[in-house]
Formats: structure tokens, sequence, C-alpha cells
């Protein structure tokens, strides 16, 4: 699985970092498409 890569502090701070901004602008694909984003980058790390 993905949790040594992925555990609930990295994910925390991929939200904070590449999602919360658009959230609060209500602007959810590009929420969506940074959480993505975000993921992709710490999983190929």
């Amino acid at each position: 699985g993905l949790e040594g890569d992925l555990n609930d502090a990295k994910v925390g701070r991929i939200i904070d970092e590449y999602m919360m901004s658009s959230l609060k602008e209500s602007k959810w694909y590009n929420a969506l498409d940074g959480g993505v984003n975000g993921l992709e980058r710490n999983v190929r790390n």
C-alpha cells in the first residue's frame, strides 16, 4: 500500500498546500486537481 509514502501527516499537508485555498473559494475542480497533483508528487518522490 501507500501508507508508508502517504501517512496522515503528509496527506494533511497536501490538503493544506494544494487544496485548501481552492476549497475556500468553492473551486472544486481546482481543489481536486491540486490534490491529485500533490499526491502524485509525493508518491513519485
